[in-house]
C-alpha cells in the first residue's frame, strides 16, 4: 500500500484545471483502517517525504495526508479490533471523500468560491477509490481468514487418530484422513480419492459397507453401528462407525460423512466378559445350594434356579427386584413359613430384616419341617450373599 501511494502520487493528473488529483488519500485512509498505526505511519510518512520532495505547494499535499491519515485511524479505532464489514468501508469512503473537500480551505479566499463547485470530482474519485480499495483489502482478508480456518480444520483433521472421511453418493472418497489411509493400506489419501471400499476391501465386505450406507442415504439421519473390518496389519477387527448424511442448500443429501474408531480389543474384550458371564451363570443355576444375593435396600439382585426350587411357594417372588420384605410377608400368608409362638408377625418380620445385616450361619425352618443350614456374608459394597 505504501508503494501503491507513492505511485499514485506520480500519476497524478489535473483535474479541474490548477487541481492535481490522485489516489493517495484513499490509500492512505484504507491502509490505516486495516492495518491501524504502524501501516498509516508507514504510508503517510512515505507520501510525505514524497510530496516534500516534489515541492511546489506543499501545505494542501501536507494537509490532505494528514487528514486521510486521522481518517484511517479514527475508523480502526471505532471498530475496535472487530471484523471489518461492508458497512464499515462505506462510511470510510464518505469520510475521505469529505476531508478531500475540506481541502477547498488551503485555497486563497479570494479562490474558493470558484473552486468549490469544481469539488465534486476530486470528491466522487476519492468515495470510489475508497471504496473499490477497502472492498478488495476485505475480500483478501476474508480469503486469509478462510484459509487459516481450513488449514486449522485440515490439521485438525488429520492429527486425529481415527478415522474421518467424506464420500460422494455412489461411495467415492472425497476427502480423507491420513488414519483412513492407514486404515485401508492406501499409500496416501491422495489414492483413495475418487475410489470406493471395493478398491481396497474383498468383495463381501465393502458389500457390507456399501449397504449400510445406503441405509443412511435413503433414511436422511445420522446412525452409529459396530461393523466388522479388517485391521491395517489385515486382520480381523471391529469398528464403531458413525455415518451422517451431508444435505446441500436445498435439502439433497449429496454425501456422506463416516468416522470410524478401531474398537477391536474393546469388542474382544466385550464378547470374553459376555462368555465369562454365560459361564458364571450356568455354574451358578446348577449349584446344588441355592444362591440369593440381596442390594443394601434389601432387594432381590440375583438367585439362583436351586433357591427358587427350596421356596416353592414364594418361588415366583424371589426374582431380581423383589423385596425381602414382600417375600417374608408371602411367604407367611401363603404358610411356607410360620410365626413362632407368642411372636407377633412385626417382630418376626424385623428379626427376618435383621438377619440381612447379619453375617455368620443360622437355621431356617420352614412349616413344612424342612431345616436348612443359611450362611450369610456382608459385601464391601453394601450388598448381601446368603
Amino acid at each position: 500500500m505504501t508503494t501503491g501511494t507513492i505511485g499514485s502520487m506520480m500519476l497524478a493528473f489535473e483535474a479541474p484545471p490548477g487541481i492535481y488529483n490522485d489516489l493517495r488519500g484513499p490509500l492512505i485512509a484504507v491502509t490505516g483502517f486495516f492495518g491501524g498505526v504502524p501501516s498509516a505511519v508507514m504510508a503517510a510518512g512515505a507520501a510525505l517525504i514524497y510530496r516534500l520532495y516534489m515541492g511546489g505547494a506543499v501545505s494542501a499535499g501536507v494537509v490532505g495526508i494528514m487528514l486521510s491519515t486521522a481518517v484511517g485511524l479514527v475508523a480502526y479505532f471505532l471498530r475496535r479490533n472487530r471484523q471489518a464489514r461492508y458497512r464499515d468501508l462505506i462510511f470510510l469512503a464518505a469520510a475521505v471523500a469529505l476531508s478531500s473537500s475540506l481541502l477547498v480551505l488551503t485555497v486563497p479566499a479570494a479562490r474558493q468560491g470558484i473552486r468549490i463547485p469544481e469539488l465534486w470530482a476530486p470528491s466522487s474519485l476519492s468515495f470510489v477509490g475508497t471504496l473499490l480499495l477497502g472492498a478488495l483489502l476485505l475480500h483478501e482478508e476474508k480469503q486469509r481468514e478462510l484459509s487459516r480456518s481450513n488449514e486449522l480444520y485440515r490439521s485438525m483433521v488429520d492429527a486425529l487418530p481415527d478415522c474421518l472421511n467424506i464420500k460422494d453418493t455412489e461411495g467415492r472418497f472425497l476427502a480423507a484422513n491420513p488414519a483412513t489411509a492407514h486404515l485401508m493400506r492406501a499409500s496416501s489419501v491422495e489414492v483413495m480419492l475418487g475410489k470406493t471400499d471395493f478398491d481396497f476391501y474383498p468383495l463381501e465386505l465393502a458389500k457390507q459397507f456399501r449397504d449400510d450406507e445406503l441405509v443412511v442415504l435413503r433414511g436422511g439421519h445420522h446412525v452409529t453401528i459396530e461393523q466388522p473390518g479388517l485391521r491395517p496389519d489385515a486382520s480381523p477387527g471391529w469398528l464403531s462407525t458413525l455415518k451422517v448424511p451431508v444435505a446441500n442448500r436445498v435439502g439433497d443429501i449429496v454425501g456422506l460423512i463416516t468416522h470410524n474408531r478401531d474398537m477391536t480389543l474393546q469388542k474382544t474384550l466385550q464378547m470374553k466378559l459376555e462368555e465369562t458371564q454365560a459361564h458364571l451363570d450356568q455354574a451358578l443355576e446348577n449349584m446344588n445350594d441355592g444362591l440369593v444375593m440381596y442390594d443394601p435396600n434389601g432387594c432381590v439382585l440375583f438367585c439362583n434356579r436351586r433357591f427358587r426350587e427350596l421356596f416353592p411357594r414364594t418361588a415366583h417372588l424371589r426374582v431380581t427386584g423383589v423385596h425381602f420384605a414382600d417375600i417374608i410377608r408371602a411367604s407367611v400368608k401363603l404358610g411356607e413359613e410360620t410365626v413362632g409362638p407368642g411372636n407377633t408377625f412385626d417382630n418376626h418380620l424385623r428379626e427376618k430384616l435383621a438377619t440381612l445385616r447379619e453375617g455368620g450361619e443360622k437355621l431356617i425352618e420352614l412349616a413344612d419341617g424342612r431345616i436348612f443350614s443359611s450362611r450369610t456374608k456382608l459385601l464391601p459394597n453394601g450388598c448381601t450373599l446368603g
